[in-house]
C-alpha cells in the first residue's frame, strides 16, 4: 500500500482523506477526525514558534 500526503490545494492522488480538524467546506473527500489533533494541541501549535524545539 502506498500512501501519500499532501494539502487541500495540490495533486490527490488516490483516495483523498482529510485528518485535520476542520476541512475545507466543499471537501468531498473522507474525513477521520480521529487523527486530527485535538484543539488543545492545535492552539498551542499556533501559539509557539513552530519550529523543531516546539
Amino acid at each position: 500500500m502506498t500512501v501519500y500526503t499532501s494539502f487541500y490545494r495540490g495533486e490527490i492522488r488516490g483516495e483523498a482523506v482529510s485528518i485535520s480538524l476542520y476541512p475545507p467546506k466543499n471537501w468531498k473527500g473522507k474525513h477521520l477526525p480521529l487523527f486530527a489533533p485535538t484543539p488543545e494541541l492545535l492552539n498551542w501549535w499556533k501559539a509557539s514558534a513552530q519550529d523543531t524545539a516546539a
